[in-house]
């Protein structure tokens, strides 16, 4: 489409083959170095040189079919009409070239980023959804129910399950200091260092203790976990609980209202070994049928609606004891979530929504 211009401006549509054999190859080989003058000089100098180039043709012509002594003024003519063609060429005004070396424009550059950006973001919540349990477990004289609500900006929320040979059954909900693919990455870790810890010990505070001191060692200076691990004994209904820094769970008590257990702890992560040793006390939880224990991270009480008001514990107390109606774990956990996201209404979710519900049901193993 480019050439069609200038292979018309040289004339090819009245060729004299009888004249100036293989007419029809220099056209083309003109025509194509037209292109190459549009593509590197701009049009304005490529149509002074196919206009120029144009005039060569023909005056080929008119030299070839000159007379002896008619050829030297006709040679003569035809290259004063080839000096505008050789001007343009050497002098006419050059296309900027992009250098590929050079840094990209800074909206390209920050096109690029944001790319890069929401690829490690994709990659951090695909690895967090494989970490986290695919279904609920099954505990008998309980009901226990989980769910994870990954923000856009990942924010490394974690909690797992655990089923011991003697019956007991292990359950971790935690939460990495963070955001982005750093805490996706260090929730790898802890899960990992849980697994190893879960499986040394059945008691709590001895489990996060171990946890600890592997992370202390794996995890840089100023990046923490907090840690909820709790172990039920179905057996005899208890629970026995233990804290690293983490948000308080709460218990829900048949006929009475909701409260929070809150046994001293630091984060994973935070103390050397023997300090933080010392600062961990379980407790241990009876639970009658229809009893509950509501484990969840902080984006649940910091989810903020447009106004910047957060959820808060008073309210998310005030929730759960609307709640508690006898409905299932599963039932109770999806409706905190749904008062959650009343609160938030359209407002960006911006960290990780983690909620574990317990529930000792009626016609379990104890009465």
């Amino acid at each position: 489409m480019i050439a069609a211009p200038f292979a018309s401006t040289m004339g090819l549509a009245d060729l004299r083959f009888d004249v100036l054999p293989g007419s029809l190859s220099w056209g083309i080989v003109l025509s194509f170095v037209c292109v190459m003058l549009v593509v590197r000089r701009g049009v304005l100098t490529a149509s002074m040189a196919a206009f120029t180039f144009s005039t060569f043709y023909f005056g080929i012509a008119a030299l070839v079919t000159a007379a002896p002594g008619d050829r030297m003024a006709a040679a003569a003519g035809l290259s004063v009409f080839m000096l505008p063609a050789v001007a343009a060429v050497i002098a006419g005004p050059r296309l900027p070239e992009a250098n590929v070396r050079e840094a990209p424009p800074p909206r390209i550059s920050a096109m690029m980023d944001q790319a890069r950006r929401t690829e490690e973001l994709d990659i951090a919540r695909r690895v967090q959804a494989g970490l986290l349990p695919s279904k609920d477990p099954t505990v008998p004289g309980f009901d226990i129910a989980g769910t994870c609500l990954p923000a856009n900006e990942v924010g490394g929320d974690y909690y797992d399950y655990f089923a011991f040979s003697d019956g007991r059954f292990g359950l971790a909900v935690g939460d990495v200091s963070g955001k982005g693919v750093p805490a996706a990455f260090c929730m790898t870790l802890t899960k990992g260092f849980m697994e190893v810890a879960a499986a040394e010990s059945r008691e709590p505070h001895d489990v996060l203790i171990a946890a600890n001191g592997h992370l202390r060692e794996y995890l840089a200076r100023g990046t923490f976990v907090t840690m909820a691990y709790a172990v039920i004994d179905p057996e005899s209904l208890t629970v026995d609980y233990a804290r690293a820094g983490h948000n308080p769970p709460a218990v829900l008590r048949r006929g009475g209202a909701p409260t929070f257990v809150t046994p001293s702890g630091t984060a994973l992560g935070a103390a050397e070994r023997e300090q933080f040793a010392e600062l961990i006390t379980p407790e241990r939880l009876e639970l009658r049928n229809g009893d509950a224990i509501v484990l969840y991270t902080d984006g649940v009480t910091e989810a903020m609606n447009s106004s910047g008001e957060q959820f808060g514990e008073e309210r998310l107390l005030e929730t759960l004891a609307q709640l508690h109606d006898g409905r299932p774990a599963r039932a109770l956990a999806d409706g905190l979530l749904a008062a959650v996201a009343e609160h938030a209404r359209n407002a960006e979710q911006h960290d990780d929504i983690t909620v574990v519900v317990v529930r000792a049901y009626d016609g379990g193993m104890a009465a």
